[in-house]
């Protein structure tokens, strides 16, 4: 039987056929291209995969598999259709309907984050000596430098750079020197404050601004650490946190009571009830893979908590009050990537926020599902054709600048 020219999307969808935006993607370098790709440099963190017996250790000598609909639906990670050619890539993307694309990090960088992160744990890549954190940070370079080529030569495929730094200077200075390369998406860890800062401090301000005055965005990914969010209170040391009363139970500042039950949720949570998004308005934020489940009810925690601990009663010092409901600068300044399997129809028309909710295939990951367009059709239904196209085309662009 020969291949049909496109993928049949189901109606509604196909009428977005050529302009679907993917606000979750990956590149999935097979190990044995390693070195291929990121140069020589990269062979002892080779070796060390090798003898780790994960799953990314398995190998593939071709990105030659047909792009069918079998395939791309079912066929997963370094196996995939354009897994790693983005030329092909490309292909498959025209394939199935979509216009552009994050591409989130592949596995050398996701593993590279991880050996920083825990450097002192010998545990992590036994094999690997000598500075580790500093070996690490170079294998993120090294990625960093492919997302530069990659941003150079596809103008429908955007590269996500890793932004892991021990201060805010270098995450600044970092974030500068890429931008100046036509980088244009950063990856941050949400589960820790950047540089050791908590997201909402005024020490913050100026990575805030060059990534909102260049037209960047700023996005999270779901890792291995993510609970390590409950490690630090760093959080909620910033001018606008400072100068409440403590009741009697707990302190009323707008971070504490924002979290007692969504602390997972605790980088946006302090960017907006911090300000960032009144002191820089044009920030575009988002997240991948953290479901979308909490959002609607944390706009709804937020704007509760702050109506009721008015800013003039409670207030006594630091920040200033904000200028939008919480809910608002949600919708305005943040994107969330969802899952195939989340009721996207039950979160609209719950809790509204039609602008912050973003289709997305995870593609050639597991968890993008094995049959991601008709899953999303069965999800949206009955929602409008305006939200549709929000959901489909539209609400992911703030997440997908253009490239210098």
């Amino acid at each position: 039987m020969a291949r049909p020219e496109h993928y049949p999307l189901p109606e509604p969808i196909a009428a977005y056929f050529g302009q679907i935006l993917d606000s979750d993607a990956h590149d999935v370098t097979p190990l044995n291209h390693w070195v291929d790709v990121y140069g020589s440099k990269v062979k002892e963190f080779v070796a060390a995969q090798e003898v780790s017996g994960s799953i990314i250790a398995r190998k593939k000598e071709a990105d030659d598999t047909e792009i069918t609909i079998e395939n791309v639906l079912r066929t997963k990670f370094e196996a995939a259709p354009g897994a790693w050619d983005l030329d092909r890539r490309i292909e498959v993307m025209n394939f199935t309907g979509i216009d552009r694309a994050v591409l989130f990090p592949g596995n050398m960088p996701i593993f590279a984050e991880g050996l920083w992160k825990h450097a002192d744990d010998h545990r992590h890549y036994p094999m690997l000596t000598g500075d580790r954190k500093k070996y690490a940070s170079e294998m993120i370079a090294l990625h960093n430098e492919w997302a530069v080529g990659v941003a150079k030569k596809y103008s429908r495929i955007t590269p996500v750079a890793v932004l892991l730094e021990d201060s805010v200077d270098e995450l600044t200075a970092t974030m500068k020197k890429l931008i100046d390369r036509g980088v244009r998406l950063f990856q941050l860890p949400l589960e820790s404050p950047p540089g050791g800062i908590s997201p909402a401090h005024t020490a913050m301000d100026e990575f805030w601004a060059l990534a909102a005055d260049s037209g960047s965005a700023i996005i999270g990914h779901i890792n291995l650490d993510t609970i390590a969010v409950l490690k630090s209170a760093e959080w909620r040391n910033a001018p606008a946190f400072e100068g409440w009363r403590a009741g009697a139970e707990l302190t009323l500042d707008p971070w504490t009571t924002s979290n007692l039950h969504l602390p997972a949720q605790v980088f946006l949570t302090t960017m907006v009830l911090g300000g960032v998004f009144d002191r820089h308005p044009t920030l575009r934020w988002g997240c991948a893979e953290f479901t979308g489940s909490w959002v609607g009810p944390l706009a709804a925690n937020l704007d509760r908590w702050v109506e009721q601990t008015p800013f003039a009663r409670f207030k006594t010092g630091g920040g200033e009050p904000l200028k939008l409901r919480p809910s608002e600068y949600i919708s305005r300044n943040a994107r969330v990537a969802l899952f195939d399997f989340e009721p996207v129809s039950d979160y609209i028309n719950k809790f509204g926020l039609e602008d912050v909710y973003c289709f997305a295939t995870d593609y050639p990951h597991y968890e993008g599902g094995n049959d991601t367009f008709n899953s999303f059709k069965r999800n949206t239904e009955g929602l409008s054709a305006d939200v549709l196209r929000k959901f489909f085309v539209d609400n992911a662009r703030s997440l997908l600048p253009d490239q210098g």
